[in-house]
């Protein structure tokens, strides 16, 4: 009977301490807002795509099982848009996790 009572006891305490995240309860953490969609001229989004194929053909070397590619360019919506620097560390996020935040 005891065993039970201080099994209690304990599965009592820790429904009660929340066993929450850390990041929800640090009154620090924010969400990021949505990214300010690029005012770009058509010549800055032909050399932005320039630069994404080069980061996929770079990411390529780097990751030979993965295969990956860029859309048309003329299918880039403009909110899409993005630094290519970026756009390296979205794609790596993305072949090192497999998730692809666009924050």
């Amino acid at each position: 009977m005891n065993k039970y009572f201080y099994v209690s006891i304990l599965l009592g305490a820790f429904a009660l301490s929340g066993c929450t995240d850390d990041k929800a309860d640090n009154k620090e953490f924010t969400e990021e807002a949505a990214p300010i969609p690029l005012n770009l001229t058509k010549e800055q989004k032909e050399d932005y795509y320039n630069q994404y194929l080069e980061i996929v053909e770079d990411l390529g070397v780097e990751y030979p099982s993965a295969t990956m590619g860029v859309i048309p360019f003329d299918e880039i919506l403009d909110e899409d848009w993005v630094e290519p620097e970026k756009q390296r560390e979205l794609s790596i996020n993305f072949l090192e996790n497999g998730v692809f935040f666009a924050n």
